[in-house]
């Protein structure tokens, strides 16, 4: 048994209710409710937002919701981690930085948002640049920044050529630089396996993360 706070299935499904009804005044109360509870943040985030944005995502893609509900719950998501932020930022912070980006042309930036919180939550600095970040863009916050690792996002396969630009335009001017992968583009063992072992194989600095908890694990050593 867990010897802390952790989110009941009750709870949850109050959440979800509430997020796919556009209900951001109670997912907020729900929130505030675990922060009093003393429920850990990575439970708040892993259990409980991450968890029902994904079951969101099987609903749209069966087609049980709307492309507008799907979009709805997004926006409340991403409200609602704001509320969040006093107990993440208060917590004390060593100098290590990182910089999280969407490739140009992707738009789901809920995840790599969650991914520089987490960064936030172990003590480093993290910066989300948020969807379709442009290549000379993330270029000038990496020479403005000097972070320790940059993180690319992608969801949709498609955007591979805008991936590998990015890589490139990295790779040349940072060659030492710690790179991370993650997003739903290369979950599973089909192609975006094939797709990120190519990527890993031709940029050695390249490490792959399917889950935050993987990230996680990879923070207690660096």
């Amino acid at each position: 048994m867990s010897d802390f706070p952790v989110i009941d299935e009750g709870c949850y499904r109050r959440y979800l209710t509430a997020l796919l009804a556009g209900d951001r005044r109670l997912c907020g109360e729900i929130l505030q409710e675990q922060l009093e509870l003393a429920v850990p943040l990575k439970a708040i985030y892993l259990d409980l937002m991450q968890r029902a944005m994904y079951e969101v995502g099987t609903l749209w893609e069966s087609n049980q919701i709307s492309v507008a509900n799907e979009h709805l719950a997004s926006a409340t998501t991403e409200t609602l981690l704001a509320q969040l932020y006093p107990k993440l930022f208060s917590q004390n912070h060593k100098d290590r930085r990182a910089v999280i980006a969407c490739v140009p042309r992707e738009y789901h930036q809920i995840g790599p948002r969650m991914v520089a919180d987490f960064f936030e939550l172990h003590g480093w600095h993290g910066f989300s640049l948020g969807a379709n970040t442009p290549i000379d863009g993330l270029i000038s916050i990496i020479r403005e920044r000097d972070p320790d690792v940059v993180g690319l996002s992608m969801s949709l396969l498609f955007n591979r050529p805008q991936l590998e630009a990015m890589l490139e335009a990295i790779s040349r001017e940072f060659p030492t630089l710690t790179l991370l992968l993650g997003g739903q583009a290369f979950r599973g063992d089909g192609v975006g396996r094939q797709a990120r072992e190519e990527l890993m194989q031709r940029h050695p600095q390249l490490l792959y993360f399917a889950t935050l908890n993987e990230l996680e694990s990879y923070l207690t050593l660096a």
